[in-house]
């Protein structure tokens, strides 16, 4: 087992490195900050220090270099994030006068490098969004697929999913906090347990699966679950024909063009580079698919 410490608001470089054994991958012993990354089986996991910040709240201009070459420059399937200020939130931190900022700045990165997901804390209350991109909840469907190992379970499963999941740990130890009522979700799963709780990541190939649960009395109780699977979506077939076509890219040329209005979801399979616009570069890569040489 391998435990990844994240710096948290009482934490100091000094007190992880004296406490964890982790000098070889934090590189640089001048670091003003506990940021670093490492590969374990097919998950790139970048882990930031929401410490080692401008007065604004924003990453330092050191921190912010380092993750974009760390995120521009992995090769694993998925993509990871953990950090302590949570960038979604229901809880205390929304309401600080450096949450706007620090927000916007780091749901741009990970817009940018198409993380997967983002794991956050600090504020101890649990709070889980869908696929996020430029501020906004993607209009992916969602489907219930049993998992891979236990056919009784399942899971709301979103296919391709367009955008970044965040989700805000909850507590796990003794302490809980109070979330705002104004972003209150205790209709869509237990906003603030009262116990403590934790959440297991598993991958398995080309899906992988978030399962959060409380711990009483040795008890593990699910709360939430969503899981993500790879592949499931033909990207480029805008009119859902089952393929891919010259009439799809001469569609998405005029929607490049904005002689054609899209839906949601032909955005979402026109986008074929992933960049969050459709362009004529999506028409171009359309046209190749179908003509067999992509």
């Amino acid at each position: 087992s391998y435990i990844v410490p994240v710096a948290g608001s009482n934490d100091s470089v000094e007190s992880i490195k004296n406490n964890f054994a982790i000098g070889a991958i934090m590189g640089d012993s001048d670091k003003k900050g506990v940021y670093y990354s490492f590969d374990y089986n097919m998950i790139h996991m970048t882990v930031l220090d929401s410490n080692c910040v401008k007065e604004d709240g924003t990453l330092t201009d050191e921190q912010l270099e380092w993750v974009k070459n760390d995120l521009e420059n992995a090769d694993a399937k998925w993509k990871f994030v953990a950090v302590h200020n949570p960038v979604y939130t229901n809880g205390a931190f929304s309401q600080t006068s450096t949450y706007s900022a620090y927000m916007k700045q780091i749901y741009g990165l990970m817009d940018e490098y198409n993380v997967d997901v983002v794991l956050t804390g600090s504020d101890g209350v649990y709070y889980r969004t869908d696929g996020m991109q430029k501020n906004e909840v993607t209009d992916t469907p969602k489907v219930a697929v049993p998992h891979k190992l236990n056919q009784s379970v399942f899971y709301k499963t979103i296919p391709d999913p367009a955008g970044t999941i965040y989700s805000s740990l909850g507590s796990s130890g003794a302490d809980s906090a109070k979330d705002n009522e104004i972003y209150n979700v205790s209709n869509i799963f237990p906003a603030n347990p009262k116990d403590p709780m934790f959440t297991a990541v598993e991958v398995l190939d080309d899906t992988l699966y978030l399962t959060t649960y409380t711990l009483k009395s040795n008890k593990a109780t699910k709360i939430d679950s969503v899981s993500i699977k790879r592949g499931a979506t033909l990207y480029g077939d805008v009119n859902f024909d089952g393929r891919v076509t010259a009439s799809d890219a001469r569609l998405i040329l005029r929607a490049a063009a904005q002689l054609e209005l899209l839906t949601k979801a032909q955005l979402q399979v026109a986008d074929l580079n992933r960049d969050g616009k459709v362009t004529s570069s999506d028409a171009r890569k359309t046209l190749r698919i179908a003509a067999g040489l992509e």
